[in-house]
């Protein structure tokens, strides 16, 4: 088998093959088991675009042993291994299936899966093992992306270009770090002028400019406009690609148009509604401009179906319980949203504790929140616009910051 002609070059996308799953049961009926598995896993993955997967026709033709993960490496460019094993137990099939960092050869998620093993529903199966595997890996918040992320300053990647300065961006929004933004957004520039055809690069400069307008009250209509002139080349480009339409939401919340965010959120879920953090994040959104009916559904699916979730998510799920009068609920909510350097987290706390009465947590986050933005008090209420859109939830917030020491 030579394929070094073929597929040598490393991509400038991450690059991953699923194996088929080996098949230690001793029956040999279940050979096809493993096949369609590690099949339906490759399709499953292939539907997400920032990563390049290998066909599973040649993966189905590689010899196993380790010889064959440092034929990878070689050969294939491969950055992640996808492979598993099964065997019976009683009338179960147990699953264990792990992932692979080729770069440095290591482990670097493994999962057992038990299952009750009926041949007539073979295809079932392979479906639920294929979903659980998808949520934890997959995705803009899998342990796929977040792995390329963290290795992103350290250059581990160097064939990924203009895509590694976008993994320095999801680097800064885990941190909060504003200077990290900067250069996140510097580095994105250099890489749209190298490549005007890089739809992320534009999209992500797109983000960044509503992050600059949630962050600040001073120059908020270039950041505005700015940002609605990258999403707007990135749509041109490649119409698409699902993080745009995340980002078109994000700048629909900002116009304050509600309707132009119903219709970007919902092209985010038809785009690929496998995705769990964008279309987490478009029942996000949509609980933002009030909707909680339709929102709040996709946003609990999305943590429930992903660990590695941002914790700002909890936002939408506190304000469904404040607009309900549910305050001992919506504390719990604001404590979830677990985001120390962040303003908005202590924002959340400082509003709930205050309308439960509990003032003196409720003045600590409000300190903390003044510590960390201290511009808030030029216009408190704006700041709340920002990611409050109902005007009855923005008197419940302002009751709450004014219990907890808002003058």
């Amino acid at each position: 088998l030579n394929l070094r002609s073929e597929i040598n070059i490393r991509s400038e996308f991450p690059r991953m093959i699923v194996l088929p799953f080996i098949n230690n049961s001793g029956d040999q009926s279940l050979d096809y088991f493993g096949y369609i598995s590690g099949e339906e896993l490759s399709s499953e993955f292939s539907h997400f675009r920032d990563l390049e997967m290998v066909s599973f026709h040649t993966a189905s033709q590689l010899a196993e042993g380790e010889q064959k993960l440092a034929w990878l490496l070689e050969n294939l460019g491969v950055d992640f291994v996808l492979r598993g094993k099964f065997h019976k137990v009683d009338q179960s099939i147990l699953i264990n299936i792990q992932l692979y960092e080729t770069i440095n050869k290591t482990q670097i998620w493994t999962r057992k899966i038990r299952t009750e093993l009926k041949k007539e529903r073979f295809e079932s199966l392979v479906s639920e093992v294929s979903a659980k595997v998808i949520s934890f890996l997959a995705g803009s918040y899998g342990l796929i992306s977040r792995s390329l992320w963290e290795s992103a300053s350290q250059q581990k990647y160097s064939n990924l270009r203009g895509r590694r300065a976008v993994y320095l961006y999801r680097l800064t929004q885990i941190n909060v770090d504003a200077v990290g933004l900067e250069k996140a957004e510097e580095e994105i520039h250099k890489a749209v002028a190298a490549d005007p055809g890089f739809a992320l690069g534009w999209a992500t400069l797109g983000e960044i400019h509503c992050d600059y307008y949630s962050h600040s009250l001073e120059h908020r209509v270039q950041f505005l406009n700015n940002s609605l002139a990258y999403i707007d080349k990135a749509m041109q480009i490649d119409p698409c690609l699902q993080y745009i339409s995340h980002v078109k939401t994000y700048a629909c919340l900002h116009q304050k148009d509600a309707d132009g965010a119903r219709i970007a959120a919902q092209r985010t879920c038809e785009l690929n509604p496998n995705e769990p953090y964008l279309t987490g994040m478009a029942g996000f959104w949509i609980s933002l401009i009030g909707d909680f009916e339709k929102g709040i559904p996709l946003v609990k699916k999305s943590l429930k179906r992903n660990p590695y979730y941002p914790t700002y998510m909890h936002h939408a799920i506190m304000l469904d319980h404040i607009d309900r009068g549910e305050y001992e609920k919506a504390v719990k909510e604001a404590i979830a949203f677990n985001h120390p350097q962040y303003f908005w987290s202590h924002l959340d706390k400082a509003a709930a504790f205050g309308l439960i009465g509990d003032i003196e947590k409720a003045s600590k986050h409000y300190r903390i929140l003044i510590e960390l933005l201290p511009s808030f008090v030029e216009d408190p209420l704006e700041f709340v616009r920002i990611f409050v859109c109902v005007e009855s939830l923005q008197e419940k917030m302002m009751k709450g910051l004014k219990a907890a020491g808002l003058k």
